[in-house]
């Protein structure tokens, strides 16, 4: 799931470098969303979501949205959610779904983990984390710090306490 994270700051760098042959140096700051639910299925409401917080988030730090991404709640999760568990797709199919919904988004894209690696959505934000800061801090021939951002809901992006790349 990095690799449309990597083009996504990629893009960004080439952007902001153009006419300024000097901006591939220092540290670059971007943000990135995690957005965990059952996707039982992907509904409109989950991009109205995202959209609202790569505003939120962009207003609030200054520094652009690279990527966000969907994580499927594990099916312990979905089905205690659902009253009716026939109705609830399993983590594959849910997993597919989302993988769908992101097919034409060039900034977003699924992060799948196991079913029982995720207790929560905090757990999910740290892991993309975590991820994000083993794979993409050397960018470009850049070093990034990324902010990852919960998206809850329409009205709350929360910033996870997991900046890495550098110091705070």
């Amino acid at each position: 799931p990095l690799e449309k994270a990597r083009r996504q700051l990629e893009a960004l760098l080439a952007a902001s470098s153009r006419g300024s042959p000097s901006s591939s140096c220092g540290t670059r700051r971007a943000a990135f969303l995690v957005l965990w639910a059952k996707f039982n299925p992907v509904l409109e409401p989950h991009r109205v979501a995202l959209d609202a917080a790569i505003e939120v988030v962009q207003a609030e730090t200054g520094f652009p949205v690279a990527a966000g991404f969907l994580v499927p709640a594990p099916d312990g999760y979905a089905r205690r959610k659902l009253e009716d568990d026939d109705a609830t797709l399993g983590l594959a199919e849910r997993s597919a779904l989302c993988a769908a919904a992101c097919l034409n988004v060039p900034w977003l894209d699924v992060w799948q983990c196991p079913d029982s690696s995720l207790e929560g959505p905090s757990s999910a934000t740290r892991r993309v984390s975590e991820a994000l800061a083993a794979g993409l801090v050397r960018t470009g021939g850049v070093h990034w710090t990324f902010d990852v951002w919960r998206v809850a809901d329409a009205e709350v992006a929360i910033r996870a306490p997991f900046r890495r790349g550098g110091p705070r």
